[in-house]
């Protein structure tokens, strides 16, 4: 689908990927927007490919922030997460040339994991809608790896990382919701495992915010079907149905030896209740090994 000209110029009237400096925060904070929704996660499970598909539907405008980690960041002023949206009055601006509503978003996998960022979300959007994107624990944990693995942020092997992720991450949950300043390199990095114990995260995002505002789909189902599961999603967050030209699969990671297969058989049986309770959660039956 081609954009309309109207439109084109739309993606084009965007603020500055970097945050203004704190003088111009201080100076336009109370003028600009905060998003209406949020594609939160999983890590590696395709929350870029979504967000893409997502910028090229008429009715969404997706930050270029990539991952703004206000909600799942050390608390800042809110001026902070405003800067990576339009002002009001280029809103209007937008939505006039658009002939309808703009909705505004932005994806940031680490706000499903963070134990702060649901309750900070119900703090300072209003009414929010939030996408969640699960992908087989197995595979993200691995692909999670290599990820840091290449980004220079783990030293360890796959099995070794994660026979030292408990020591690593102990605690770490704990400080991050004692003291809002806090950050932890491990929680955020080091958190294979723990990150695919996807039903408690689900929870404490509905009890935050609501159930019926949090939809959560399955990435081997967007990419198998994209057609059928990008709908429900616009459906979801009330905009128009959309197509970008091509379904491209984006920052698919880092391609490899595959997971060894006594890895797989430790994790399949790490993930077992776990699965079947998400499963009982979403009320359906799960795509992957279980």
């Amino acid at each position: 689908m081609n954009d309309h000209p109207s439109m084109q110029s739309i993606r084009n009237q965007r603020p500055e990927e970097t945050p203004p400096s704190p003088w111009s925060h201080r100076l336009l904070g109370p003028f600009r927007c905060l998003p209406d929704f949020l594609v939160i996660g999983a890590q590696k499970a395709g929350t870029t490919s979504l967000t893409t598909y997502l910028d090229h539907n008429p009715g969404a405008w997706i930050a270029r922030c990539k991952e703004c980690n206000f909600l799942s960041g050390p608390r800042r002023p809110i001026s902070s997460y405003r800067a990576f949206f339009p002002t009001r009055w280029k809103r209007r601006s937008m939505e006039k040339a658009a002939g309808r509503r703009i909705l505004l978003g932005e994806g940031t996998p680490y706000d499903l994991f963070h134990p702060r960022a649901a309750t900070e979300a119900a703090s300072v959007l209003e009414n929010p809608r939030i996408v969640i994107l699960l992908r087989d624990p197995v595979a993200r944990a691995y692909s999670h790896h290599r990820h840091c693995v290449r980004l220079g942020l783990e030293d360890l092997d796959f099995e070794a990382a994660i026979a030292a992720e408990k020591e690593r991450t102990a605690g770490e949950a704990e400080r991050l919701l004692a003291d809002p300043s806090a950050t932890s390199h491990h929680l955020r990095h080091h958190s294979y495992v723990a990150r695919g114990h996807y039903a408690p995260q689900i929870r404490r995002w509905q009890q935050a915010l609501g159930q019926d505002r949090i939809h959560v789909e399955i990435s081997e189902h967007l990419f198998a079907s994209p057609g059928e599961v990008l709908p429900r999603i616009e459906a979801f967050l009330g905009l128009p149905q959309g197509r970008p030209e091509a379904f491209e699969h984006r920052n698919p990671g880092v391609t490899g030896a595959p997971i060894s297969e006594k890895m797989q058989r430790e994790l399949r049986l790490i993930y077992g209740d776990s699965n079947r309770d998400l499963s009982q959660l979403l009320d359906m039956q799960l795509p992957w090994p279980h």
